[in-house]
């Protein structure tokens, strides 16, 4: 899923596909400030993948609510 948009809001497609990885781990405080700027540069051909590896603060569900285009992996480690 790629979050695109074009400098009138409508989805555009222009140049190479940029993916812009976020690595997360209990820092919801911050995330969205980092996903924002990436929404905020100029250039529209992007997507934004959050790679959350086992937060405990929420942050997959904080995700899918204030930021819904964007891809969210979880990586869930739990001990056995």
């Amino acid at each position: 899923m790629d979050y695109v948009r074009g400098t009138d809001g409508s989805h555009a497609q222009s140049g190479p596909l940029v993916s812009v990885i976020i690595p997360t781990y209990n820092r919801i405080g911050v995330l969205g400030r980092a996903i924002q700027s990436v929404i905020d540069q100029t250039y529209t051909h992007y997507e934004i993948i959050v790679v959350d590896d086992g937060s405990k603060d929420d942050t997959s569900d904080w995700l899918a609510k204030q930021f819904p285009a964007v891809c969210t992996v979880r990586i869930d480690r739990t001990k056995e």
